[in-house]
């Protein structure tokens, strides 16, 4: 995957420099391992590096070079650093399974470290490589628990719990939170409790347990009043949440609550979700603003499903060419990613619209809920309402371990898949 990636010279260097970091952690004995470090072979990798001297930092370049033992090596340490800091330059660069590849080389080079095999869970799950990021998140949960590294013990329930909820496994996803919950609770540790209450609250409504949903986005709320970041995924969780359940109202409260404020101005997702609210309510005005304001944001891995999310609100209002003109845009960014489940998306919004597939009906919310949850989206966008950090003017910037939104699919998508950038 590393040569389909990034291709050329660039793509060759790269990978013959990762197997040569396997090749000295798999080694058998010292004298193969030194034999890897020898100055005839640190220079044939000095000039297999040269295609890299212009992304990549000479200070990482240096790094690479060096492998131990030796006298010029660098310890397993610094080159697990270094194989960290290619990952994220890969990943900048859109090549996703290059940042794989070098992540399970940092891990491999540390292989007590629980932060490494951490990382590499994140990376494998983000590629929907399930069975790996699984056998990886047990590892990180065995080390963290040797080391007492509750944090990171914390994160990777988090994390695992949000994967399987994807997958359906809502028990197991609960299970998951709920170990997240009790070792916060146990280390004192009560941001993390909030993000697992938050957790626990998108696993309450995928049940349709929707008041006890509601409850916990309170207790959220009390908890995370003074952390802006994570009560913007609380936001999102409950406006996706309440979408999903036929309530509308407060779901667009929330979303126009998070473009107007510029909150989260450059999110697809929101936009597109803000779109498909404003057409269930029949807000042909607020429809069409929300989707000019979507065809102004920069690409993002959201992008293809908001278009989506578009479409089906195009069918709600029964506008033709608003909707033939979503599902091209949903397909042509699907074509990049490898979205498959884009265009068996796009099919159902077809066949819903020929009345082939009957659009999916929700019970009417009860008025007591509905005007409950008005009142907690009010809460919620009044304590955002002074947060004037770089979020705002930038996009997201994590602030903990938060996992990214868990929204229910729309109808046609798959909850598995998440490809690379184009």
């Amino acid at each position: 995957m590393i040569l389909e990636e990034f291709g050329g010279a660039r793509g060759i260097a790269l990978w013959r420099q990762l197997r040569s970091i396997l090749s000295w952690v798999r080694a058998d004995g010292p004298n193969e391992r030194r034999s890897l470090t020898s100055l005839e072979r640190t220079r044939a990798r000095r000039r297999l590096l040269e295609p890299l001297e212009g992304p990549l930092p000479a200070s990482l370049l240096e790094a690479l070079l060096h492998l131990p033992p030796g006298p010029a090596a660098r310890p397993p340490s610094e080159i697990a650093d270094a194989c960290e800091a290619v990952a994220a330059w890969a990943e900048e660069q859109c090549g996703l399974h290059t940042a794989l590849e070098y992540r399970q080389a940092a891990a491999l080079l540390e292989p007590d470290s629980a932060p490494r095999a951490l990382a590499m869970f994140a990376s494998a799950r983000a590629l929907a490589q399930f069975s790996r990021a699984e056998a990886w998140f047990h590892r990180v949960v065995g080390l963290s628990r040797r080391s007492s590294d509750w944090q990171v013990y914390i994160e990777a329930y988090l994390a695992h719990g949000t994967m399987v909820l994807r997958m359906g496994r809502l028990d197991q996803a609960r299970r998951s939170f709920l170990k997240a919950l009790r070792r916060s609770r146990r280390e004192g540790l009560h941001l993390q409790a909030g993000i697992s209450l938050q957790r626990l609250l998108v696993a309450d409504y995928r049940d349709g347990r929707e008041d006890r949903g509601d409850e916990r986005g309170a207790q959220v709320l009390e908890r995370l009043e003074d952390e802006p970041s994570h009560l913007r995924e609380l936001a999102e969780e409950l406006a996706f949440a309440w979408l999903d359940h036929g309530d509308h109202a407060p779901a667009a409260r929330l979303l126009d609550g998070l473009t107007e404020r510029r909150i989260r101005p450059g999110r697809s997702g929101i936009t597109g979700s803000l779109a498909r609210a404003r057409a269930t309510l029949g807000d042909r005005e607020g429809f069409r603003d929300a989707r000019l304001r979507l065809e102004r944001l920069p690409d993002d891995l959201e992008l293809a499903s908001a278009w989506l999310d578009v479409a089906w609100g195009a069918v709600l209002l029964g506008d033709d060419d608003a909707m033939e003109d979503a599902l091209a845009r949903a397909c042509t960014v699907a074509r990049h990613r490898w979205y498959g489940w884009i265009r068996r998306g796009a099919e159902s919004v077809r066949r819903a619209r020929t009345g082939e597939l009957p659009a999916p009906e929700l019970p009417a919310p009860a008025p007591a809920r509905t005007e409950r949850r008005m009142e907690l989206a009010r809460r919620i966008l009044d304590a955002l309402e002074g947060d004037s950090g770089p979020e705002r003017k930038m996009g997201r910037v994590s602030s903990g371990p938060v996992p990214p939104p868990t929204r229910r699919p729309g109808p046609g998508s798959d909850p598995h898949s998440r490809a690379p950038c184009g």
